[in-house]
């Protein structure tokens, strides 16, 4: 494992666009989410990012819906992937995983499995 690599959070795979715009520079760099928890995001960079180094997010979520988020380099594997912790985020982060929850509930509840409390 990588050090700092944090890990904890359930995964959902997705793809989807989004880009970075890392502190103290002006040009964003584009994203490929490749998965999102709700504690981070992992994605594709063309260009490789410090550990340690905040950005600003702009991550697309759904058709027209995008959440804006403030968060921190995590790891990198060295060939343009990366993981983010999140840090802050706007209300429809909030929104996204509240939806996200309630879905993969249902999805549980409606194969006859129990969900511990």
């Amino acid at each position: 494992m990588t050090p700092g690599r944090v890990l904890p959070a359930l995964r959902f795979e997705q793809e989807s666009p989004g880009e970075i715009l890392p502190t103290g520079q002006t040009d964003a760099i584009e994203l490929k989410v490749k998965n999102v928890s709700s504690t981070g995001f992992g994605g594709r960079l063309d260009r490789q990012m410090p550990p340690g180094q905040t950005v600003r997010a702009r991550l697309s979520i759904a058709d027209r819906k995008t959440v804006q988020v403030s968060a921190q380099t995590v790891w990198t594997d060295g060939r343009g992937f990366h993981g983010f912790r999140i840090l802050s985020a706007d209300a429809a982060w909030s929104t996204f995983q509240d939806y996200r929850q309630r879905d993969l509930f249902r999805c549980v509840k409606n194969q006859g499995m129990k969900v511990a409390a």
